[in-house]
């Protein structure tokens, strides 16, 4: 396919000529500014006719997925997708970040931030990374915390409470006197958009990714282009045109196995069976140190700022 021919252009340092392919199937798109690129991004991202599920944004930092998300609350509030009331949380989106205030509504689409193996009150549990849609929530009376009722992408269905809670202790812990503990889940946050660290090994329908002045580089490019088996559509202010090609072409490797990410072949082929994505993925390794035996190796250093 082209796209996967224009990715890995981008991978082996020909960003000339993958953005020339994008630029011809208008997935290369501008804006005058930030605010005009992260709408039109916004409202490319809401028309296309995936589910919520199969399409995703993309950015290079906290900072931008954080207005990427409010941007896309308020568009599917104004289209009565979002049900209720807003409900402010205490939530860690990450497990090293200090608590924030976040609002969330029925409806919203949220990703969970900590693996936790007995999350759920029947202790189904939840790993870092998984995606789901809020059915339900009850506002808790004290507090910013409510507990929420999430389907899960997989299937399932998740009961839990964001705030302070108390449950049985373990037995190996009750066998120590400890009856009770006190414990809670509140690592969520919304998941329209995300930065391309948190991208990583996802693969969906449909992406749309925001360069940045400061994160764009060739591995960014192919990391943040290659999250797709179906269409991926670029974005760049007017301004960062004028270097978009020279950036995506430059190299920040060092060759320690820290600064890479995945190479996901099954993503890259899509749904031409018949492209040799082994032979093209090992010409785009070509010089590269520190790279994985496995399927997958890693070529994105996290970098969020």
């Amino acid at each position: 396919r082209w796209l996967t021919k224009a990715i890995l252009d981008i991978r082996q340092g020909d960003a000339e000529s993958g953005l020339k392919a994008l630029r011809e199937h208008d997935l290369l798109r501008t804006g005058e500014n930030d605010e005009a690129l992260k709408e039109r991004m916004v409202g490319d991202w809401m028309k296309n006719p995936v589910n919520y599920r199969r399409k995703l944004m993309i950015a290079g930092t906290r900072a931008e997925v954080s207005e990427l998300n409010g941007l896309a609350r308020a568009s599917r509030r104004s289209r009565g997708e979002l049900m209720g009331e807003d409900v402010l949380l205490d939530v860690r989106p990450r497990d090293s970040e200090a608590t924030m205030k976040k609002a969330f509504a029925v409806g919203d689409r949220i990703v969970f931030g900590l693996k936790d193996r007995h999350l759920g009150i029947g202790g189904e549990g939840v790993q870092n990374g998984c995606y789901g849609t809020i059915e339900k929530m009850q506002k808790r009376l004290v507090g910013r915390s409510a507990v929420l009722t999430v389907r899960l992408d997989d299937g399932r269905r998740m009961v839990f409470d964001t705030g302070m809670k108390m449950k049985l202790a373990p037995k190996h812990e009750r066998q120590k006197g400890k009856l009770i503990e006190f414990a809670r889940y509140n690592f969520i946050d919304h998941a329209y958009a995300i930065t391309v660290h948190k991208s990583q090994g996802q693969t969906v329908e449909n992406c749309f990714v925001l360069a940045s002045d400061r994160m764009t580089d060739r591995e960014w490019g192919y990391v943040a282009l290659s999250r797709s088996k179906g269409a991926t559509a670029l974005y760049a202010t007017e301004s960062q045109m004028d270097t978009l090609a020279e950036n995506l072409s430059r190299s920040r490797m060092k060759g320690t196995s820290l600064d890479y990410e995945v190479i996901d072949k099954k993503a890259l082929r899509g749904a031409d069976a018949s492209l040799d994505v082994d032979v093209m993925i090992g010409q785009s390794r070509g010089g590269l140190r520190g790279v994985s035996r496995q399927d997958r190796s890693v070529v994105e250093q996290e970098r969020e700022i």
